[in-house]
């Protein structure tokens, strides 16, 4: 779980949901839900966006509202579960 602009984010499985603004239990499934190609292993708000990391890629979402979030960039390998780093299968 993770706070980003007065909304409660919850990673499940590879769905990553939010709440809606400034009510932490109620979330509406047509808009405030995403999916991703991997496990969740990491949800870090930032300042302009989102980064989402999944046992498969890194993932960069910008944008200041969460139903209009845009892919920016992913970096391909799974990330290490709730460090943020990208690693190669190798490590």
């Amino acid at each position: 779980m993770a706070f980003w602009r007065t909304r409660l984010l919850m990673a499940v499985g590879n769905t990553l949901v939010a709440s809606i603004p400034n009510r932490w239990e109620i979330h509406d499934p047509a808009k405030d839900v995403k999916q991703f190609t991997g496990r969740i292993t990491l949800v870090q708000p930032v300042h302009d966006g989102l980064y989402v990391g999944t046992d498969k890629e890194l993932v960069f979402l910008s944008g200041t509202t969460f139903d209009g979030l845009q892919f920016v960039r992913s970096i391909p390998g799974p990330v290490l579960l709730g460090s943020g780093i990208a690693v190669g299968a190798d490590r």
